[in-house]
């Protein structure tokens, strides 16, 4: 389906019943992403999304910022007669659940954050990543798309048929360059660092700890920033740790979701394999 939302058309599904679960893209991503997390539609009532710029949604003219982002989701809420959700951001999609939740509290009752950053002051990828991530498209696209995806996994996974289902998903909703750098311009001025410590939410904290693209120490800092956190890291995963750690990432999400007690909430860390 699509909305108007702030001028432009943004495509969403809703999928499910029960309490809304939003599920916020990363960077460069649309809604393919969530192929394994479909399966949540059988407790939660999933809000899909693709923020402007990629998927079916008008594309990205000029630079945007997570603020904007966050203004999009609120306002597509509002279309949907939402009134309060949990959230699940991967990677930019966590940095937009991050400001959402600093701007428009009333809307959020959990966060789920994944593979995520507060922004500039947060440890950054290394440039051969980040080169290989904004690397212009070659006439060879499959093998291009793969190229710029191994960084995105561990090792392990990129031998694996999984793998190459992940690749033939993602070839129809490449985004165009300029759509794609107009996000990222987003994600090169967010900064919340300083304002962590306002977030009153319950919040789950996912990383792998093999992700090359926001390294996991991102996420031991938000643990530390966000005082009502819980930090859940796979061994052996990389970015894309919703993929690769399918099961046990959702359902930790939907434990997380359905358990959580505020008057009994326990901050934790826990390591394990997928």
């Amino acid at each position: 389906m699509i909305a108007k939302i702030n001028g432009a058309n943004i495509y969403y599904e809703i999928d499910g019943n029960g309490e809304p679960l939003v599920l916020i893209e990363g960077l460069g991503y649309s809604s393919w992403m969530w192929y394994r997390q479909r399966e949540l539609a059988k407790k939660f009532r999933l809000v899909i999304f693709d923020n402007r710029g990629v998927g079916a949604s008008d594309r990205l003219e000029n630079a945007y910022t997570i603020e904007e982002f966050a203004k999009d989701l609120r306002d597509l809420l509002n279309h949907l007669e939402i009134q309060t959700a949990h959230l699940l951001g991967v990677s930019m999609g966590g940095m937009i659940a991050l400001e959402f939740a600093l701007s428009y509290p009333k809307f959020v009752k959990t966060l789920v954050l994944c593979s995520t950053s507060p922004g500039i002051r947060g440890k950054s990828a290394e440039r051969e990543v980040l080169s290989l991530m904004f690397e212009p498209p070659s006439t060879d696209l499959r093998s291009w798309i793969k190229r710029k995806m191994s960084v995105a996994f561990s090792k392990r996974f990129l031998t694996t048929e999984e793998f190459e289902k992940v690749i033939e998903l993602r070839l129809p909703w490449i985004p165009d360059q300029a759509s794609l750098l107009n996000q990222a311009s987003a994600v090169a001025r967010f900064d919340v660092l300083d304002r962590l410590h306002q977030i009153d939410k319950p919040t789950l904290i996912i990383a792998g700890m093999e992700d090359r693209v926001v390294p996991y120490e991102n996420s031991l800092l938000l643990h530390s920033k966000i005082s009502l956190s819980a930090l859940h890291i796979f061994r052996h995963a990389g970015h894309l740790v919703f993929i690769e750690c399918a099961q046990k990432f959702n359902t930790l999400v939907s434990d997380f979701i359905n358990d959580v007690n505020l008057a009994k909430f326990k901050r934790r860390k826990v390591e394990e394999e997928c």
